[in-house]
């Protein structure tokens, strides 16, 4: 068989590592001509993965039997063009499409009867202040299309808000309380499947980037069924099947689910290649490839332990010398940790994904939040930071 990797980042490269360990000849397509996954395929072409039209002639001439699924925002449409025009499966251009442009999504969603925040449109800051009026503080302010965070700031009160926005389109959101939580799943042959229940820990306002999760089985868990419900009511507006998706989500203190936001597409910042492994015993991406893509046979997805999932929280500044975590590696157990940090290397602020992947993580065997928090904060604590 073969498969057409869109993508070929540092993320894509475990999955088109995967696809070919399991026997697909693997052509990967990146617009970096030294992206870190163009070795891990058996082929590579060099192109801008938002020229649809020149990924297709590649992609028309390779003949792929599938695509390898790929955490990538606005190249999804590319893939989902892909996918349309030569009958394969997965994300299609309709969901591709809704998946990056929030509003729109949104509207297509509430018409299918989920439940999401009020929203408004905004174009510059005397909008943002009308919209503020109407849905009150505190407020959600994003980039109408985007991923990863970036962008979006929530407003506690009006002296917060932003005095000027770039062109970019940009939403004001009513501001839901509760607990956030992050669901990994995948649809297969239109039935939702639910692969983890992620109980987020935020920083502070204003930018509030996830800093851990604890995962946990989503059969054991009171808030499952109202998310699999949305999740099914969700995947009826995108119209499309055979996907992993990932999703963001707000409990309530009451225990009510409403969904933040929802796309037809794996998990990024590691938490498909490190954490689900860990929880399920198997790797999630190679089961759904193998099963899904490639029609083989293997041992069906079980949810075995929870695991603490964390980016170090590693404050801003210089790195004066290369941390050395395996002493407590060693004493500890449960837990692995990758962070590629060096001498030298500059942090800013944690405020989004690229900025937390920045600082490296650690997953551990634990069903205590805590522990792994304490943990998280130890091994920070062996990175020497000098401040700017």
């Amino acid at each position: 068989m073969r498969a057409l990797a869109i993508g070929a980042g540092r993320e894509q490269a475990d999955p088109i590592a995967i696809a070919r360990a399991l026997g697909a000849e693997v052509l990967a397509l990146d617009g970096r001509s030294d992206a870190e996954g163009a070795g891990a395929a058996d082929s590579f072409a060099h192109v801008d993965l938002m020229d649809a039209d020149a990924v297709l002639k590649i992609a028309a001439g390779f003949r792929p039997d599938f695509l390898v699924p790929a955490p990538l925002a606005r190249p999804l449409i590319t893939a989902g063009i892909v996918n349309d025009t030569l009958g394969l499966k997965g994300v299609t251009e309709h969901a591709a499409r809704l998946a990056n442009d929030k509003q729109a999504m949104r509207e297509a969603f509430t018409d299918a009867g989920v439940p999401m925040a009020r929203q408004i449109s905004i174009g510059d800051a005397s909008g943002l202040r009308a919209a503020a009026e109407t849905l009150g503080f505190p407020l959600i302010v994003k980039p109408r299309s985007g991923s990863g965070s970036r962008g979006v700031v929530l407003v506690e009160r009006e002296g917060e808000l932003p005095v000027a926005l770039d062109g970019t389109d940009w939403l004001a959101e009513e501001a839901l309380t509760g607990r956030e939580i992050g669901v990994d799943g995948a649809v297969i042959g239109g039935e939702v499947r639910l692969l983890s229940i992620r109980w987020k820990m935020l920083t502070p306002a204003p930018h509030r980037q996830a800093i851990s999760y604890l995962a946990k089985n989503p059969a054991g868990e009171a808030v499952s069924p109202q998310v699999a419900a949305i999740a099914a009511k969700a995947f009826g507006a995108l119209q499309c099947d055979n996907v992993l998706f990932h999703a963001d989500m707000m409990v309530s203190d009451e225990g009510q689910v409403s969904l933040i936001e929802l796309a037809p597409r794996p998990s990024g910042h590691a938490i498909h290649s490190a954490l689900l492994p860990l929880c399920h015993g198997q790797n999630v991406m190679e089961s759904f490839i193998s099963l899904v893509l490639m029609g083989q046979v293997m041992a069906p997805l079980t949810f075995q332990r929870p695991a603490f999932f964390s980016f170090l929280p590693v404050p801003p500044g210089r790195v004066a010398a290369t941390p050395d975590f395996a002493p407590l590696i060693a004493e500890a157990g449960r837990i692995a940790v990758k962070c590629e940090l060096e001498k030298g290397a500059l942090l800013g602020p944690l405020i989004d994904g690229a900025s937390a992947l920045q600082r490296g993580f650690m997953v551990m065997l634990t069903a205590d939040e805590l522990e792994g928090t304490r943990m998280a904060g130890r091994l920070a604590a062996l990175v020497p930071v000098e401040s700017r």
